[in-house]
């Protein structure tokens, strides 16, 4: 990865890392993604940054700190984040050692790496029924334990053919809520159109409950961690800000009204407070739907 940076790096890129763990290993990873900054003298980001290991929450300031460090010691690193406790993927992710049928390794992701009782299969092929249904509830279903449970999903998931998708719960409010905070962290969606509701509802999530609720940070902080931060964290040219020779991606809301609709259970309900959108100057959302036009151009390096 070090070698490969270096290339990007003369190229003026950067490196942006899913990185490898995010709950067992994390601490590990967060050092990785810092090391092949320092090494490869290159801008490095960590998406979509959480905690998703219980024993871990309340970690965060430690983190901010680590990354703090790295700033100070020339490394420019930078991190975005999604507003949920939420995330969305395969149920294999919860066995960091890939020991998928070991009761064990799954007892230990029931404690400490998912909610079952707060976690939805939003797809599940072998059993469609089960589609909507949490963990714990096709635990009781079949009257096992969730850890059980969580074995028979990956086994019968892992048939050819077969697949599932979970939405699990397992990270911390006041964790999400200090790496948002941060100067450095943009706001993202990580999302697309159906299963996680992040995918319509992260950017008005932000400016409804965090903004205009909690009052976490200036409505100008978090429109500026959606828009020109978010552009400079990956490097986009000419985008972010109203200013002369930028290109004219637009959105008009109300602060008073703004906020997600989205849910586990209605991934796609359009948020409430957004007027109108403009991208590169014309018209392409209006009155809660989209406006036949088709704008957009490749972003290019």
């Amino acid at each position: 990865m070090v070698a490969l940076a270096k290339v990007s790096a003369e190229h003026n890129g950067r490196y942006i890392s899913h990185i490898r763990s995010e709950d067992l290993n994390l601490e590990e990873a967060i050092d990785e993604v810092i090391q092949i900054g320092y090494e490869a003298k290159i801008p490095v980001q960590i998406t979509h940054i959480k905690i998703a290991m219980r024993s871990k929450w309340g970690n965060s300031e430690k983190i901010l700190r680590q990354l703090e460090t790295a700033r100070q010691q020339g490394v420019e690193v930078t991190a975005d984040v999604y507003p949920y406790t939420m995330w969305n993927s395969t149920p294999r992710v919860l066995f960091p050692k890939k020991d998928f049928e070991n009761l064990a390794s799954a007892e230990f992701a029931t404690r400490e790496l998912f909610d079952p009782s707060a976690s939805v299969m939003v797809r599940y092929s072998p059993q469609p029924a089960w589609q909507g249904k949490t963990v714990s509830e096709i635990a009781a279903l079949n009257k096992e334990t969730p850890a059980q449970a969580l074995l028979r999903i990956i086994r019968e998931s892992a048939a050819p053919g077969q697949g599932s998708t979970i939405v699990a719960k397992s990270m911390s409010e006041t964790d999400i809520s200090n790496f948002m905070k941060w100067p450095y962290t943009s706001i993202c969606s990580d999302g697309s159109m159906g299963g996680h509701p992040r995918g319509h509802g992260s950017f008005t999530r932000v400016l409804g409950r965090y903004v205009r609720e909690q009052k976490l940070m200036p409505l100008e902080t978090a429109i500026q961690k959606m828009t020109s931060l978010a552009a400079e964290n990956v490097g986009i040219k000419n985008r972010g800000l109203i200013a002369p020779g930028y290109f004219a991606d637009l959105v008009l809301f109300d602060p008073e009204t703004v906020m997600d609709n989205a849910t586990v259970e209605n991934p796609t309900a359009i948020s409430t407070g957004i007027e109108a959108v403009w991208v590169n100057g014309k018209l392409v959302y209006q009155n809660q739907k989209a406006v036949v036009n088709y704008p957009g151009v490749l972003v290019r390096k």
